[in-house]
């Protein structure tokens, strides 16, 4: 056997500053702060979060955990904003972490889109809190993320205070929030918990479509490629049709080469059964095209609004592809809501 050299463990030091390298794509506004171990049964050691600098360590943290491509984002963002600017002063800082549960999903174009259109009511110069692309899950599993979304866990020096991932998770959170800066600060003058912006809606499900999945009652037409987590056509008469049992529809989708020139810009073409989407059932993300068809234009990795308020004899939804043959679109599912 040929003699290899033995790589000599790192020092403390080294493993921050490669940790800080490797993680720099993934952040956004701000240097890494934090970085997820895995878990190693053999040495009988939990997954965890390292600081990755002393900044981190000196202040107090609301780490927020959310996916992007519910329709709770919109809330998510203007609550993280909002304690920014109230909480900052205090030494109390907030970092916003992001993922999304499909796995092709999670790179930094997600990220990108989350804080750009989907959040066109704030400037990113407004986004001055770190916010991070969870790219390989590791600190939604540290702090058990899978137990519900969006989820807010309070930090002090290395310990987790408390957490929320109830239905009334803001309120909750920031009255607890508060009592543990009036400890620090008994006479602490601070506003009244923040009222919840008007719109957020109430998650009710997810129809999933990929490889061996397809959700009772959604019909696929035409030729599709089927994925381990999304499905993607070519072929312009492909389509979907299914019922949906609630009054708001999003679709969670991106264009197959995004970051590549695109031909023709690929859109959905959105249909009822009972005739064309109007005004009053159209979400924020259709538009009309030359011959009077309601489309969605899909140019990035989001969820994309497409029907609201439906009343339920109106729910039969017919999507057809369009000008996808050179640039294909990658549907992950549809969101559902009230």
């Amino acid at each position: 056997m040929a003699w290899q050299r033995k790589e000599k463990p790192l020092t403390r030091d080294q493993a921050i500053t490669e940790a800080r390298i490797v993680l720099a794509p993934y952040w956004f506004a701000s240097d890494p702060l934090i970085a997820a171990t895995p878990a190693d049964p053999e040495l009988g050691r939990p997954a965890a979060v390292y600081p990755l600098t002393a900044a981190f360590e000196k202040k107090a943290w609301a780490v927020i955990l959310a996916d992007p491509t519910q329709f709770s984002w919109h809330g998510v963002l203007t609550y993280a904003r909002e304690w920014h600017k109230r909480y900052s002063p205090h030494r109390f800082e907030v970092m916003l972490v992001l993922r999304s549960p499909f796995p092709t999903l999670n790179a930094m174009g997600l990220l990108h889109a989350a804080i750009g259109k989907s959040a066109s009511h704030l400037m990113p110069a407004q986004l001055v809190f770190p916010i991070v692309l969870d790219h390989d899950g590791m600190l939604f599993e540290v702090f058990g993320a899978s137990r519900g979304l969006p989820r807010v866990e309070v930090v002090w020096e290395k310990n987790r205070i408390c957490e929320f991932s109830s239905p009334d998770i803001w309120s909750h959170a920031e009255i607890e929030i508060q009592k543990f800066l009036r400890i620090r600060d008994p006479g602490l003058p601070l506003s009244l918990p923040m009222k919840g912006p008007e719109g957020i809606k109430k998650e009710l499900g997810f129809l999933e479509l990929k490889k061996g999945v397809l959700p009772s009652g959604v019909k696929l037409t035409g030729n599709w490629i089927l994925h381990d987590d999304h499905i993607e056509s070519k072929d312009s008469t492909a389509g979907i049709d299914f019922v949906t049992p609630s009054p708001y529809v999003g679709i969670v989708a991106k264009p197959v080469n995004a970051g590549k020139p695109i031909a023709h810009l690929p859109s959905l073409r959105i249909e009822l059964s009972t005739g064309p989407v109007y005004d009053s059932v159209s979400g924020i993300d259709l538009s009309f095209s030359d011959d009077g068809k309601s489309e969605l234009k899909v140019v990035e990795p989001r969820l994309y609004h497409l029907l609201k308020a439906l009343p339920v004899k109106e729910r039969h939804v017919i999507i057809q592809c369009h000008q996808v043959e050179k640039d294909p679109i990658a549907i992950y599912g549809f969101r559902l809501a009230e």
